[in-house]
């Protein structure tokens, strides 16, 4: 008896579907896809159309080199490529396509129609396809270069759809697929409309400068550092735009490498960046960077992932630590320039091609908004004033929020005006050295003023009081996905305390904010809401309210290495022993640790 074979060939429909899933994960993939054809065709002008996050239409029209009828015919057959013809030229890939599955995987799951007008040609030529198959054919007119409508995506594997996210979440990867490729091609004007919006539109004049404007503000743009590098080993080059580190975000979104001119996404290169800003950089904070790394073709492998979005070095402990070198050179000099992280004032003279066309600014240079000092001296450890002195002045806002006219009944006295406790002073500018009876405690200042901030903002929410007005509205410039991010949590930022106007662009103005919060914090904590949202995986509002507040908090409180003066560690100590749970901040770190006179003597071998 013949058995028949375990073994069969896949149709050509499920072969090309399941090709489709490995290139083809979300709309955002037919658009990186799309832009990388008409990057390879030499476009300078690429214009994208969505509507319903991509899932109803996606248009990329560029006015690149454009496709005769037979090409345009072969483009949607699988493994047809123009980019390579042998071996040799798969291991010295210049082009951002080259596997021939792209075009041929988005027509498997959508039903697409191409324009294509080549330059010298009178008239071009159309076809649509449905599902990979070619249903109609015929002339076509307008401009040279191609037009690509994808209309339906998935419309033939529902199931795929099941594993989409929201509309919001789709948007968001469109817009940050665009943003990567405008950052990464200056030279290339894009225009992204979005449901008939206008979300990115830059002007292709060449100016990385003018781009990063675009989508971070012209404040980033002003304070952008120019790196340029080369390694003799392995033939390293690299070039590109760092910000400097009070310039910083909450997560790493706003590292954008690019190796050959390629958007990669690869951890070895996120980490030779965050390695160089270690010790410049708060805790879980991330630098802003546009950065182009230059290797010879053979010594790279694009070809480890279908989507052409993850490449192998041949010696990546090379190109760690020459990436890794190479910015912080240029970080340890820009911190050896008096002044240079002065916003609104360019950090660098720049050639007149690299220069941004921005108006230039003066000022003083900033000084770190937490405390703002007043006119007594920083006490030290030295000091041996007493914390009850008289208190006749009126009540003075500081700029870390604590209001250092201390009530005459306050938690550092007792009823016969015996003080509970006497500040000696801060020693390395991050500790308050306290007395209090008969032990000595040490207070971490940010970490109590955090403490003390979260329980006031919290109060505040409850009693329906979260924000604090501004005479002045405060700008705040936002990328485009930032701009959505806020469109869509509006709720949590309104209950947090932020109340805001969209201006033009994305440019949003705050009218209020969380009520103790200093205002130079504002934006950033602004920002770092938006950042750490996830549209995805929303988690229960007061879980997520509570999450905000304790964020606020800690950007609103003193920073280590922040000098106090005595009145404002007297109302710190004073806020934070009054406080409901005055042991730990928000995060569960300890505010303050204890040692006892007995320990003390132990030490000295005063007592057994």
């Amino acid at each position: 008896m013949k058995i028949s074979p375990s073994i069969h060939i896949l149709s050509e429909d499920v072969a090309n579907k399941i090709a489709a899933g490995e290139v083809i994960e979300r709309p955002a993939s037919v658009i990186k896809e799309l832009l990388e054809n008409a990057i390879d065709a030499n476009a300078t002008h690429i214009t994208i159309h969505t509507e319903k996050a991509g899932l109803s239409l996606i248009r990329v029209v560029d006015n690149g080199s454009g496709m005769n009828e037979e090409d345009l015919r072969l483009s949607i057959q699988r493994h047809a490529t123009s980019k390579i013809l042998s071996d040799y030229d798969l291991k010295h890939i210049i082009t951002l396509g080259f596997r021939g599955e792209a075009m041929a995987s988005i027509a498997a799951v959508s039903r697409m129609e191409i324009k294509s007008l080549m330059h010298a040609a009178e008239s071009g030529h159309s076809i649509e396809v449905e599902g990979g198959i070619i249903r109609a054919d015929g002339i076509s007119t307008g401009a040279s270069g191609t037009s690509i409508a994808v209309h339906d995506l998935f419309f033939n594997t529902p199931a795929r759809k099941e594993f989409l996210k929201s509309e919001a979440a789709e948007n968001l990867a469109i817009n940050d697929t665009v943003t990567r490729f405008a950052l990464g091609y200056p030279k290339i004007s894009f225009l992204l409309v979005n449901d008939g919006k206008r979300i990115i539109q830059t002007s292709g004049n060449g100016r990385r400068l003018d781009v990063i404007s675009t989508i971070y503000g012209t404040e980033i743009a002003r304070n952008m550092m120019f790196v340029s590098a080369s390694g003799e080993s392995e033939q390293l080059h690299i070039q590109g735009e760092i910000a400097p580190p009070p310039m910083h975000r909450a997560n790493r979104k706003h590292i954008s490498t690019y190796v050959n001119g390629r958007w990669i996404k690869n951890k070895l290169l996120d980490d030779a960046v965050v390695a160089a800003y270690e010790t410049y950089l708060p805790l879980h904070r991330f630098p802003i960077c546009v950065l182009d790394l230059t290797i010879p073709p053979d010594k790279i492998d694009v070809n480890v992932h279908p989507a052409k979005l993850e490449i192998r070095f041949h010696r990546e402990d090379i190109v760690f630590q020459f990436v890794r070198d190479s910015i912080k050179a240029k970080l340890s000099a820009g911190l050896q320039t008096p002044g240079v992280f002065i916003p609104g004032k360019s950090v660098y003279s720049r050639s007149a091609q690299e220069r941004i066309h921005f108006p230039r600014y003066t000022g003083e240079k900033i000084e770190p908004y937490l405390p703002k000092q007043s006119s007594e001296t920083p006490v030290d450890v030295h000091s041996q004033s007493s914390v009850d002195r008289s208190r006749t002045e009126a009540p003075i806002e500081t700029a870390n929020g604590l209001n250092t006219s201390v009530p005459d009944k306050s938690a550092r006295e007792t009823i016969d005006s015996e003080p509970l406790f006497r500040v000696i002073g801060q020693i390395f500018t991050t500790y308050i050295l306290i007395e209090k009876d008969d032990e000595i405690l040490i207070v971490d200042q940010h970490a109590a003023q955090e403490r003390t901030m979260f329980e006031k903002m919290m109060q505040n929410t409850e009693c329906g009081n979260p924000a604090q007005q501004l005479m002045i509205p405060e700008s705040v410039d936002l990328t485009p996905t930032e701009r959505i991010i806020a469109q869509n949590t509006e709720d949590i930022l309104h209950e947090v305390g932020f109340e805001f106007d969209y201006a033009s662009g994305n440019t949003v103005f705050l009218r209020a904010i969380p009520a103790d919060l200093p205002i130079p914090a504002a934006a950033d904590l602004f920002r770092t809401v938006l950042a750490d949202t996830e549209f995805s995986e929303r988690k229960p509002h007061q879980t997520e309210k509570r999450e905000q507040i304790i964020r606020a908090a800690c950007r609103a409180s003193i920073k280590a290495n922040d000098r106090m003066t005595m009145d404002e560690m007297i109302t710190l100590v004073d806020q934070l022993l009054e406080s409901a749970n005055p042991f730990t901040c928000p995060h569960g770190r300890p505010t303050l640790l204890r040692l006892s006179k007995a320990e003390f003597e132990r030490m000295f071998k005063r007592i057994q």
